[in-house]
């Protein structure tokens, strides 16, 4: 059997960001392939969430960096194909665009664009016109655009060609299910996400302290990386100084370990972001067997079935969301229910084996 080789240019580490993540997961799963070889440059241009906008010269060298790398390599291992994570936005998308010339350019491989955004926040229509160019001319030169999950094809721009389009729904590696008997006394609710005000958290914050203020035994705990240390003070002070503080907690950020840790000891996922394409942090709930609570974006009704797996309710909508919360912490068999159900389709959809089988043949059937 001849053995592809294909070359992903995306950052990997450390995992700030949910794209991240994915990446890791690919290159993980990667390694089991059979027919393909992917190699791995990991292009880092910001440390924090804080520092993934805004242009700098260090930015200019690390892209001029990462294309030295990109095409020595895909010289060295003759690649077939080269992988790339686009954002839309405006500055990040120049320097995208600036790599996927340079590929092309150099080599004869065939460029995959991987994208993680929400589509809704794609910066086109109100761009000026010589971005909408360079966005136009540089979607041409991509070979085949990968979105996280099918039903987001629908909700991408029709500048994006159709034919060229693919779902390919993330998965994780996930610890084995744990084990949950009924919730009995206290209930505790999970957020596990970045502390930035578009992931939903104030929203989650004010029904939190109203439904403390009506139920005794219930908890609410968050988990989550501030954007940047300035904002650590503001987010400390929220929690602190706020109602119910004895049962309203932030825990800062859960990684690893810490992280299924954090969610196996919750009974219910709350996940209220503005904006999202396929949230990483909803699959980790469902792998954790937790019933969700999340807003309708992006394609989260991809994973989180209403009436089987959770609730689904509109973005920066405080009120629905409490009245999901409230409805959801009412019933303790209904959240065991749901949580396995989430469980068992996580298993059957969402783990890094099926993410990998889909990406590999995916590329067999491009190259």
């Amino acid at each position: 059997m001849t053995i592809k080789h294909v070359v992903l240019v995306a950052h990997a580490d450390p995992p700030i960001h949910g794209q991240a993540v994915a990446a890791s997961a690919l290159i993980a799963e990667s390694r089991g392939w059979t027919s393909t070889k992917l190699h791995h440059v990991n292009a880092v241009y910001a440390g924090s969430r804080g520092e993934l906008t805004g242009f700098t010269c260090g930015k200019l060298i690390r892209l001029l960096r990462y294309i030295v790398q990109t095409i020595r390599l895909v010289r060295k291992t003759d690649a077939a194909a080269v992988i790339v994570t686009p954002a839309f936005f405006r500055g990040p998308f120049i320097k995208d665009a600036v790599m996927i010339s340079a590929i092309r350019a150099l080599t004869s491989a065939r460029v995959v664009g991987w994208v993680h955004m929400d589509p809704a926040r794609i910066d086109y229509g109100s761009a000026p016109g010589w971005f909408r160019k360079i966005m136009v001319s540089t979607i041409g030169k991509v070979d085949s655009w990968c979105a996280c999950s099918a039903a987001l094809l629908d909700l991408w721009p029709s500048f994006l060609p159709g034919n060229r389009c693919v779902g390919l729904a993330n998965g994780i590696d996930a610890p084995p299910k744990p084990d949950r008997p009924a919730p009995a006394g206290t209930l505790k609710v999970a957020y596990l996400s970045a502390m930035d005000r578009e992931k939903g958290w104030l929203e989650a914050l004010s029904a939190a302290r109203s439904i403390c203020s009506t139920h005794t035994g219930i908890e609410f705990h968050f988990h989550g990386n501030v954007p940047s240390p300035s904002d650590e003070p503001e987010v400390m002070k929220a929690f602190r100084e706020g109602p119910h503080a004895d049962r309203i907690f932030w825990h800062g950020p859960a990684w690893g370990d810490r992280k299924w840790s954090a969610l196996a000891d919750a009974d219910l996922f709350c996940f209220p972001s503005h904006t999202e394409q396929f949230p990483i942090a909803v699959l980790d709930a469902m792998a954790s067997g937790l019933p969700v609570v999340a807003s309708r974006v992006g394609a989260v009704s991809d994973a989180i079935e209403p009436g089987k797996g959770g609730w689904l309710v509109a973005p920066r909508d405080a009120l629905e969301l409490e009245k999901a919360l409230r409805e959801a912490v009412s019933d303790p068999l209904l959240l065991r229910n749901f949580g396995e159900y989430n469980r068992r389709r996580f298993e059957e959809r969402f783990t890094r084996e099926s993410f990998g089988r889909r990406w590999e043949a995916h590329l067999q059937s491009l190259i």
